[in-house]
């Protein structure tokens, strides 16, 4: 059988339509799926307020991040500007708020401005992005006589609280520690790392939330994490969320560490939390 050009040609150009239409559909469903994942400006203070060891916190210099962590792509690029003294090296590393963590990018300090230190493009790729959508990596800047600057990477919905553990209320005590805690206002998952220092002994470590009138909301023991058994590091136990009562009343609660010992029964050391904003 011996087909016509007249046939020929219809169904060459039926068979170019359909091609072409569905590369057009192709193409708008990249587009679609790509505009999805929109870039997150991250603006962040450095200072000395985050650091977790006091002897390295009395910096009174300050720093501006302004990064894009682009989560199509998985990068985070941007910049830090620093005043004051020069630091002799800037790092992302990973860890959560009174955590503290390997370093994982070395920031280049810029040619042309001393002040300007940027993520080099070959390494925007190695943020984890469920870890920076968790809040737990951080910029850490290191100035002379182990002086540092710090500040906890966040996206919307995490919110970050720091607070130094001082003597409770009526107690005699050398001890002193830090703690940060970190919360996702979407998830309510909250995570909570303890230091605590030149403390003879403790019999445990909450994290309280209370309601306006004092009473509580909810309490979460703490796990030990220390390397050895000296009691100094702790966290909270993974998966940790906070009960609806609590989120309730996130933006007024009373946030607080109480450190117990034994002869201390309303704790030894405290470290008071500012309130929460609900994103």
């Amino acid at each position: 059988m011996i087909l016509s050009r007249k046939v020929l040609l219809p169904t060459c150009l039926s068979g170019l339509l359909s091609l072409s239409l569905t590369a057009c559909f192709h193409d708008e469903d990249a587009v679609e799926e790509h505009d999805i994942h929109s870039d997150n400006e991250i603006s962040l203070t450095l200072s000395s307020a985050q650091v977790i060891n006091s002897d390295y916190a009395t910096s009174t210099d300050t720093g501006t991040a302004n990064l894009l962590f682009h989560e199509s792509e998985g990068e985070l690029t941007g910049s830090i500007t620093l005043s004051g003294e020069e630091p002799g090296a800037v790092h992302v590393h990973v860890g959560y708020a009174g955590q503290t963590g390997v370093k994982l990018i070395t920031l280049e300090k810029s040619d042309t401005d001393s002040t300007l230190w940027e993520i080099p493009e070959a390494q925007a790729n190695l943020i984890d992005t469920s870890t920076l959508e968790a809040g737990g990596y951080y910029l850490n800047a290191h100035l002379a006589n182990d002086q540092t600057l710090r500040a906890q990477i966040t996206t919307d919905h995490i919110a970050v609280r720091v607070a130094a553990l001082e003597p409770h209320s009526g107690v005699t005590t050398t001890g002193k520690g830090f703690v940060g805690v970190t919360v996702n206002t979407e998830t309510h998952e909250v995570t909570a790392y303890v230091s605590i220092s030149d403390l003879e002994d403790n019999s445990g470590v909450h994290l309280h939330v209370e309601n306006a009138d004092e009473t509580n909301s909810q309490k979460i023991s703490l796990d030990d994490i220390s390397v050895n058994t000296d009691k100094t590091s702790y966290k909270t136990p993974d998966g940790s969320t906070l009960e609806a009562d609590a989120m309730e009343n996130i933006e007024s609660a009373r946030w607080y560490i109480n450190v117990h010992n034994a002869t201390t029964g309303n704790g030894e050391l405290k470290g008071s939390l500012a309130a929460i904003s609900h994103h």
